[in-house]
């Protein structure tokens, strides 16, 4: 089931790996702003010093129809907004694994996890990242990157041992999905 959802909305993608003990390894560090709540480096989305900053939380039901917003304005259809909220009503979902992503206090990106099974190693922990999403004015600032290392962070703490995504190999390498 996982895969031919995945298959639907990452088509050309590539299957990849991450085991989330890797996370202890230093990330990559970026110059000039911290975000709190991750302990990541990113670069400010403006050179104000006094702007607001990027922060990353579990989604709130009172934000459902913010966050399905997001995905209908990143992919430009309703399917990533539709399987977001079929998702979040399994019952194995873990609401702190579905990550907004908040500037100025406006949903502008979402990310979200959910347990997988993989059929090779059944009593592997696993998660699933996907979908992904950011409004498009918010995209290539490194608000899906903090998602991201938040959410993989979160599934560690969480004892999953394993991630997985289907999607393009150049991007996602930089979290420590492999092939």
């Amino acid at each position: 089931r996982g895969t031919s959802l995945g298959n639907c909305l990452f088509a050309g993608g590539d299957f990849l790996l991450l085991a989330l003990s890797q996370l202890c390894c230093p990330r990559p560090q970026r110059p000039q702003q911290t975000l709190r709540a991750l302990r990541l480096t990113v670069p400010p989305l403006s050179d104000n010093p006094n702007s607001p900053i990027i922060l990353t939380r579990p989604e709130q039901p009172a934000l459902y129809g913010a966050i399905a917003e997001v995905h209908r304005a990143a992919f430009g259809r309703e399917a990533e907004a539709i399987l977001v909220e079929a998702i979040r009503h399994s019952p194995s979902v873990n609401p702190k694994l579905s990550i907004m992503g908040l500037y100025n206090g406006q949903v502008v990106g979402h990310v979200l996890f959910s347990p997988a099974t993989l059929l090779v190693a059944e009593d592997i922990a696993t998660i699933a990242l996907g979908p992904i999403a950011v409004l498009p004015d918010y995209q290539n600032q490194f608000i899906g990157s903090a998602m991201i290392y938040e959410g993989l962070e979160v599934a560690r703490r969480h004892k999953f041992q394993v991630a997985i995504v289907l999607g393009n190999p150049q991007y996602y390498k930089r979290f420590g999905f492999r092939p």
